[in-house]
């Protein structure tokens, strides 16, 4: 296997829905994509704050109040003033802070 097909094969499991993915509805969209959670995280250890990773393919450029709708609820990107930065990627993934509450602490 080369970098590129493995590259390509922990792509499929990461964002395989039986393996720990869940289903989100980006920007109030009819269709799903596949995203990792994690809740909680960046000093915040409460389940309504956390990062979202999803695919560059999925979500090309998300802005500072997107949405994500995840079982009901919804998440939108937050902006942290410390951190500058509202999403962190590699190309492939995208690593963004979200927030289940309009204002969240030092978020906004």
């Amino acid at each position: 296997m080369n970098y590129a097909e493995a590259k390509a094969y922990a792509m499929t499991k990461l964002f395989d829905l039986e393996t720990g993915a869940v289903e989100v509805f980006y920007n109030g969209s009819e269709t799903s994509i596949p995203a990792v959670i994690e809740y909680g995280g960046g000093g915040n250890f409460n389940a309504d704050h956390g990062t979202i990773t999803v695919q560059v393919t999925d979500v090309p450029s998300p802005s500072y109040r997107d949405t994500f709708t995840v079982g009901g609820v919804v998440w939108r990107i937050v902006r942290d003033p410390g951190k500058g930065n509202i999403t962190r990627g590699n190309g492939d993934t995208w690593l963004i802070e979200i927030s289940s509450k309009e204002r969240f602490g030092g978020i906004r």
